[in-house]
């Protein structure tokens, strides 16, 4: 009978036994198959003691022909080994592995009893394998410990920054860092020294140290501006406006534009050479094709040509979103469609698509990108792009696919260390549960990404968290607490903290200034929002125009009712307005609830309808709950389908009947069909797959009494109410 204790039942095996054990247990679950295979059939037989005692099982599948009984087993009986069996276990192993050559120098380097040339320069050619194989992190796992085995300071050095560089690609900040500090105290290059001090300001702009990283990374930019290093003179800039976008700070914009500008003056055109070398290693090669971490450019004689340098839009459009939305689209524009482009400029364009609210264009570029890195394992890089494509999501009402993003984003931001990554995400995810009226995840949620955090020092998330609670509190009905909450958008002079994140918030604010009586207040803060975003992107001048709607209409003069209803008229003209539903949503709730205030029911229903509709749709419960009560106030039952609503004159419609036994999703599928567009088209409009949009309208045609597409727009214009007198 077997043993309870598995360590008593090692001791008792042959000695063979407990050799091929160790091996086993010193191995990474991939070297097994080829280790075990290369054993000659009397020695597998040495394993069959090991087996009768219940330790392992042979013979399981092809990729793990080895199981454990516990994976606590390996685990004591590698710590418990002597270090000389350790050490024949390894090299064992690495006879046996000849055929990869990653495998066997990390095995010859664990075998290794001090510094070692030879195997480092073994760990480093296999580095590349490792890449390949495995992903980045095993690549800088290689070159970091062929730093620690090369004898000469110089090396050495030189691998640490290879190991630095592959460790970016993998996106753990904290151990680029350590791996910059140990590459900067060992080069005597100053090139090379700039290179590290370049990595650690990048793992800085990860954490919410954003001053040092600025600091940090612009005086890198300059001093490389001084001696003709183009490269890391432009790479440099980028990881600093991530850190200032954070910080949000007025000084450490300033800070970043003056770096800028010597960098513009000293460089003309960005350097051929902007993705690092290649000559110094074959690990190199594929980051040429890769997305670089850090990589962007700028040319011109004041700024940057952002025509010929699309690399240059994301600082651009960093420092200033609302000034440079017409550079922007202009790049966009002149680039294509985004699934032309190369990763470097999918990743740089994205963020700044995102930056100016070309929403859809960012959905496109982002998820492109994602997509093509899909089997990379660049997990820093997808991080920080995951968060950004789960913000344009949620902002073009697709809530459901943004959470996913943000919660991969937070996943690999957890595994890495990039701490501002998963705050924003915990963040923004706490945004969304606000809008869907659940108070209090989006509580757990901002309460989680404010942990440990100095406010005052991360604007970016200082707004973005009171977003979600103000959100929540108007959501809930609380409008005091809304307003106590979001008046901290601002600062003590009554700008924006942020100054691209609080004009988001600007609308809710009026809001809740509002419903809370303090209309001074309100209009101070609709006053300043057109003064500073009036002239930004199609979403800012329609949340411009909603703000001075709400405020007009709050007051008590004719003039300003009709003044109100030209801003309502504005903030909905633009056809763009659309890209944001939950936004133009709440401006055709306002604008329904005011006319119905003002008596002209039938001219509100139509605002109301749609706006109950959109917001059922998102699943933004609280807003749909008060779209439907302002329904029902004028004059509007609830059908018996979900999400239907028809008025006395409708339900003596034939065609309305008709298209109220269908969901909003549904009614949404219909009446796009009528208008002409096709399953794809629908499909990409409403988020969903072509498929999807065809099963919805298979099943829908009976309902409807039609048998093909063409029919539809007969049924959609008899639904359609027909004129009536309030």
């Amino acid at each position: 009978m077997a043993s309870s204790d598995p360590y008593a039942s090692i001791a008792a095996l042959p000695r063979a036994t407990r050799d091929l054990l160790l091996a086993a247990a010193a191995a990474a679950p991939e070297d097994l198959p080829l280790f075990l295979g290369s054993l000659p059939d009397d020695a597998l037989a040495d394993l069959e003691p090991a087996e009768d005692a219940g330790l392992v099982h042979l013979g399981g599948t092809e990729a793990q022909p080895l199981v454990w009984s516990s994976p606590e087993v390996p685990k004591g009986l590698y710590g418990a080994a002597r270090y000389s069996d350790r050490r024949r276990a390894h090299r064992r192993l690495a006879d046996a592995l000849a055929g990869r050559a990653d495998r066997q120098a990390w095995h010859l380097a664990a075998a290794s009893l001090g510094p070692n040339d030879d195997v480092a320069t073994a760990l480093e050619d296999g580095a590349e394998v490792a890449r390949v194989h495995s992903g980045w992190a095993a690549a800088a796992e290689m070159l970091e410990r062929a730093a620690e085995l090369s004898t000469q300071q110089r090396a050495a050095a030189r691998r640490y920054l290879l190991a630095m560089r592959a460790a970016i690609f993998a996106g753990d900040g904290p151990w680029v860092r350590r791996l910059g500090v140990r590459a900067g105290e060992l080069t005597d290059d100053p090139d090379d020294a700039l290179e590290a001090a370049l990595a650690s300001g990048w793992a800085l702009a990860r954490t919410d140290r954003h001053g040092e990283a600025v600091a940090m990374l612009t005086a890198v930019a300059v001093r490389a501006a001084g001696t003709g290093n183009s490269r890391l003179a432009w790479s440099a800039l980028s990881p600093a406006a991530v850190a200032a976008f954070y910080s949000g700070a007025v000084a450490h914009r300033e800070q970043l534009t003056r770096a800028l500008d010597v960098v513009v003056r000293r460089f003309s055109r960005p350097p051929p050479d902007a993705v690092a070398s290649t000559d110094d290693s074959p690990l190199l090669k594929p980051a040429a094709t890769a997305p670089p971490a850090f990589v962007t450019a700028a040319g011109g004689e004041n700024a940057p040509d952002l025509s010929d340098l699309p690399q240059a839009a994301w600082l651009t459009a960093s420092l200033d979103p609302v000034g440079s939305v017409k550079q922007i689209e202009a790049v966009l524009t002149a680039k294509g469609h985004p699934t032309g482009l190369d990763q470097v400029t999918l990743n740089q364009l994205g963020g700044a698509a995102w930056a100016i609210d070309q929403t859809q264009y960012a959905v496109t570029a982002l998820r492109t990108f994602l997509d093509r890195q899909e089997d990379t394992a660049l997990g820093g890089v997808n991080a920080l792009v995951s968060n950004t494509l789960g913000t344009v999501l949620r902002d073009s009402g697709a809530w459901d696919a943004a959470a996913a993003a943000y919660g991969d984003a937070l996943r690999v931001a957890e595994g890495t260390g990039m701490e501002m990554i998963r705050r924003t995400a915990e963040a923004d995810l706490a945004i969304i549960a606000a809008m869907r009226g659940d108070a209090d995840r989006a509580h757990t949620l901002v309460a989680r990404s404010l942990s440990g955090l100095d406010l005052d020092t991360s604007r970016a998330v200082a707004v973005l968290t009171r977003r979600a609670l103000g959100l929540a509190a108007l959501a809930g009905g609380d409008h005091e607490r809304a307003h106590d909450v979001l008046r901290l958008i601002l600062d003590d002079s009554g700008q924006p903290l942020h100054p691209h994140l609080s004009l988001y918030g600007m609308v809710d604010l009026v809001t809740a200034s509002l419903r809370t009586g303090r209309h001074v207040a309100a209009q101070e803060a609709a006053a300043t929002f057109e003064q500073v975003a009036g002239h930004g992107s199609a979403r800012l001048q329609m949340l411009v125009a909603h703000a001075a709607a709400l405020v007009a209409t709050a007051g008590d003069e004719h003039a300003d009712q009709a003044q109100g209803e030209t801003h309502f008229a504005r903030a909905l003209a633009d056809s763009r307005s659309t890209t944001w539903p939950f936004e133009r949503a709440r401006v055709q709730l306002d604008l329904g609830a005011w006319l119905r205030r003002q008596r002209r029911v039938t001219e509100a229903r139509p605002h109301l309808m749609d706006a109950h509709n959109t917001f059922e749709r998102l699943g933004a419960a609280p807003f749909a709950r008060r779209a439907g009560a302002e329904l029902r106030a004028a004059g509007v039952r609830a059908d018996l389908a979900p999400g239907g609503w028809s008025t006395p004159r409708d339900s003596a419609s034939s065609g309305t009947g008709q298209l109220s036994v269908l969901t909003p999703q549904q009614r949404q599928i219909v009446l796009l069909a009528a208008e002409g567009l096709t399953n794809r088209e629908i499909a990409e409009r409403l988020y969903l797959s072509p498929r999807t949009v065809g099963m919805h309208l298979y099943r829908v045609f009976p309902l409807l009494g039609v048998t093909s597409r063409n029919q539809l727009r007969d049924v959609v214009d008899r639904s359609s109410p027909g004129p009536e007198q309030d």
